[in-house]
This record gives C-alpha cells, sequence and structure tokens, in this order.
C-alpha cells in the first residue's frame, strides 16, 4: 500500500505447499488462453476483510497469535464454480471441510467479530482455492474443458501448521498479496 494510507486490504489465509502450487500451474499451463491465478495467488481464503485502519492491525495480530489449535491435514477434494457452471465467474479447486479447518475458522471469525465487530459470514464456508476469474461466463465447451482437465488432477494432501494475514494491493496486473503476520497452530 502506498504510504499514508489509513487502511490496508486484508484477509485471512492458508497457503498451499510448493509442489501443489508447482503443479497447479502446470496444469494451469495446459490449458492457455486464460488468465488463471499466479503461483503467488493461490491459497485458501479463510475470510476476507476489506479495507482495515491500521490503527486495528496490531491489536487484530495479537488477537490471532492467540488461537491455539492443533496442525491438521486436508486433501484436495473436486472443482466448481461460483456462482455456478452455468454462469460462472470464478473455477476452484476445493478441499475437504474437516472439523478442525471449521475450528480454526470460528475461532478466527470470533476474533474478528471481537477485535473489529466483522458479523460472521451468512454464506456457507466452501474451502477452496481460486484458479481462474472469468470476465464473462464461457462457452460450455469450454466449461466441460476445464472440468475434464482437472477430473484427472492428482490427489494432494494439505498439511496445515500456520495460517497467515496478508495484504493484498489490486493494480491493473491483478492483486499483489503481501504477507503482514504468520500465525503459527
Amino acid at each position: 500500500m502506498t504510504e499514508g494510507l489509513e487502511y490496508k486490504r486484508l484477509f485471512i489465509a492458508i497457503d498451499l505447499p510448493g509442489s501443489l502450487k508447482k503443479e497447479l500451474v502446470k496444469q494451469q499451463n495446459q490449458l492457455p488462453g486464460f488468465k488463471w491465478a499466479s503461483i503467488n495467488q493461490l491459497h485458501l481464503t479463510l475470510r476476507f476483510l476489506g479495507n482495515v485502519s491500521i490503527s486495528n492491525i496490531k491489536l487484530l495480530c495479537d488477537s490471532l497469535e492467540n488461537i491455539n489449535d492443533k496442525p491438521f491435514k486436508m486433501h484436495v477434494f473436486g472443482t466448481g464454480f461460483f456462482p455456478n457452471a452455468k454462469r460462472p465467474s470464478v473455477f476452484w479447486l476445493g478441499l475437504d471441510s474437516t472439523a478442525q479447518l471449521s475450528n480454526l475458522k470460528n475461532k478466527i471469525d470470533k476474533v474478528l467479530l471481537q477485535i473489529l465487530n466483522f458479523e460472521p459470514e451468512k454464506r456457507d464456508f466452501v474451502p477452496h482455492i481460486t484458479l481462474l476469474r472469468f470476465r464473462r461466463p464461457p462457452r460450455k465447451s469450454v466449461i466441460q474443458q476445464i472440468i475434464e482437465h482437472f477430473a484427472k488432477f492428482p490427489a494432494q494432501e494439505v498439511a496445515v501448521s500456520r495460517f497467515y494475514l496478508y495484504s493484498s494491493e489490486l493494480s491493473q496486473h491483478g492483486a499483489t498479496h503481501k504477507i503482514e503476520q504468520e500465525f503459527v497452530l
């Protein structure tokens, strides 16, 4: 962010293993012609915060630091589209929703309510990695091609031992993410 601004655009996420990111990029490169998410944008968002006052960030980090949890594992689990495959704006790779992941998300939501007065999201949490954003809904044949290609994606395990507070700066070239703070489970 530019010096002197009073806010940072933030989100809380789990980073992915380098091997998984590299495999995703390899798969993306096999389907050229799309504006895929870059390797630095591949993560599992736990909560998008939007603009947060810089004066609240230290208190937020101190509170997130107090989340006690144990490391856990998740697995890559299917693909999907938001809002749906008929008029997609996002294509994603899913991760199984484990009890440990739900527990971590609930603890984060509790901190956000206490510190920033952010109410928990009303929509269901769907653990996913955004791979592609569509400017316009693609043809059905393109959707089918993407589904078939990623149906062959090799099974991957994701070990989770930490989560991060990221800042996100928007530009004409897309979002640039920067780790602001790491939180070890």
